[in-house]
C-alpha cells in the first residue's frame, strides 16, 4: 500500500501539471472519474460521459472519449484506465491514451522529459524511492499505427526477478 501512496503523490506533484492528459496510474476509480468530469467540463459537451465496463477478469475499466472536433484541445481522442482491487480499493494499474499521430508529439515530449529511454518506443519512469524501483516498473510505450493514429500505454508492473 505504501507503494501506491508514494506513486500517487509522485504523479500528483511532479508529473500531472505538464501533460495533455494526466497519467492516472495509482489513482482510485473515484479519483479517475473526478478527473474525467474535470476534462469534460472544459468543453461542456453534454454527450461526454465516463463509460464503465468490466474486463473478462472482472476488473473495472473507465473510459473517457472525446469528439474528433475536440482532439486538438485534449491532444487525444480518448483515455482508458484499467483497475485492480486491493485492500478494498480499486487502483489504476494501466492506462491507454489514443488519437491521431499529429497529437502524439505532445505526449511523447512529456514522456521523453520525465521518463528514461529503455528501447525503441519504450521508456521507464525513474522512481525517487529505491525500494519501489527495485520491485516495480512504470513504463510508457508508444505504438504508432499505420492509419495515422497512435496509442500510448502506461503500465505499472512488478519487475521480473533476474
Amino acid at each position: 500500500m505504501r507503494f501506491i501512496l508514494i506513486l500517487s503523490l509522485l504523479f500528483f506533484f511532479n508529473i500531472s501539471k505538464s501533460q495533455p492528459i494526466k497519467i492516472l496510474i495509482g489513482n482510485s476509480s473515484s479519483e479517475v472519474e473526478d478527473y474525467y468530469k474535470t476534462l469534460f467540463s472544459k468543453k461542456n459537451n453534454p454527450y461526454y460521459i465516463t463509460e464503465r465496463t468490466v474486463s473478462d477478469d472482472g476488473d473495472l475499466i473507465l473510459t473517457a472519449s472525446f469528439a474528433l472536433d475536440d482532439e486538438s484541445f485534449y491532444k487525444c481522442i480518448g483515455t482508458k484506465c484499467f483497475f485492480r482491487r486491493g485492500n478494498g480499493i480499486e487502483k489504476c494499474y494501466a492506462q491507454i491514451v489514443w488519437g491521431l499521430k499529429q497529437y502524439a508529439y505532445d505526449h511523447l515530449e512529456f514522456i521523453k522529459d520525465k521518463f528514461k529511454y529503455k528501447e525503441k518506443n519504450k521508456w521507464i519512469f525513474p522512481y525517487l524511492d529505491p525500494d519501489i524501483e527495485s520491485k516495480y516498473e512504470l513504463s510508457a510505450e508508444y505504438f504508432p499505427k499505420e492509419d495515422d493514429s497512435f496509442v500510448i500505454l502506461y503500465l505499472i508492473s512488478k519487475k521480473k526477478q533476474q
